[in-house]
């Protein structure tokens, strides 16, 4: 088994370690295929200070972001700032992350030189994307929606 880093891609499916880049290093797909178990990826986003953290209640645009995750409360929270986070509204960092399995379907798909589209089709819908997993940190009040929509699209 082997690691192989890839940086700022937006979710684990279009990591170049299962499309494009693994040709720029040499490596062949069917190696790809066989030895590769697991894709994340993640980003870090700020956590909501505790002390001034603001309770709203979202517009329908808002709500629609949030996509598949269920609003409990129909309420969301947002930054305010005070003397504790510095006037920024924040303290601390989380990460947020997106795990794929490689399943036997995946495996064939990078086996056969797939596109990450391609991959992308076969991945199973239950599986919690990048969105999906910051989506539940601003439900839970973590963070805020403005702190991820410029992270993650």
């Amino acid at each position: 088994m082997f690691i192989l880093p890839c940086c700022f891609y937006n979710c684990g499916w279009r990591s170049g370690t299962i499309t494009g880049g693994r040709s720029d290093i040499g490596i062949k797909p069917f190696l790809v295929a066989s030895s590769l178990k697991l894709v994340i990826a993640q980003r870090l986003v700020r956590i909501l200070c505790q002390y001034c953290k603001i309770q709203y209640t979202p517009s329908e645009a808002e709500i629609s972001y949030l996509d598949r995750v269920s609003l409990k409360d129909g309420v969301i929270f947002k930054e305010k700032g005070c003397s504790k986070c510095g006037g920024t509204g924040y303290l601390g960092r989380t990460g947020v992350c997106e795990l794929m399995p490689i399943t036997h379907d995946i495996e064939e798909k990078i086996h056969e030189g797939a596109s990450s589209s391609e991959i992308r089709k076969v991945q199973s819908d239950s599986i919690l994307n990048l969105k999906d997993s910051a989506s539940k940190k601003v439900i839970q009040g973590i963070t805020s929606l403005s702190e991820n929509s410029g992270k993650i699209s």
